[in-house]
């Protein structure tokens, strides 16, 4: 579970705004902000007993990248989320996550 140190830990205000998103996720209601932010990030998939579930990790290292979150159902590794404030994500920082995301087996995780 992400706390308040994980939002103040980080220099970077984009990581301190996925720490706050994560957060955020976490702790309220999870049938209403979990369930539209999923919607917003076109992952309708997942179903309700799944919202109690879900847990993120910052700064996770992956083969090749670090996404600023890692989602997770369980130990099964659902998305990755990327934060930019002032700066658009470059497509080799996108390429990387996808691959880091397909070697890695959720029984490895």
């Amino acid at each position: 579970m992400v706390t308040i140190f994980d939002i103040f830990r980080f220099s970077q205000k984009e990581n301190r705004l996925t720490a706050q998103l994560a957060r955020s996720l976490e702790l309220y209601d999870r049938t209403v902000l979990l369930r539209i932010f999923l919607n917003r990030v076109d992952l309708q998939s997942l179903k309700d007993d799944d919202l109690d579930r879900i847990r993120f990790e910052l700064q996770e290292k992956e083969t090749d990248s670090i996404p600023d979150a890692t989602a997770y159902v369980d130990s099964r590794r659902i998305f990755f989320i990327e934060s930019k404030l002032w700066t658009d994500i470059s497509e080799d920082q996108i390429l990387s996550h996808v691959e880091s995301g397909r070697r890695r087996s959720p029984s490895s995780a």
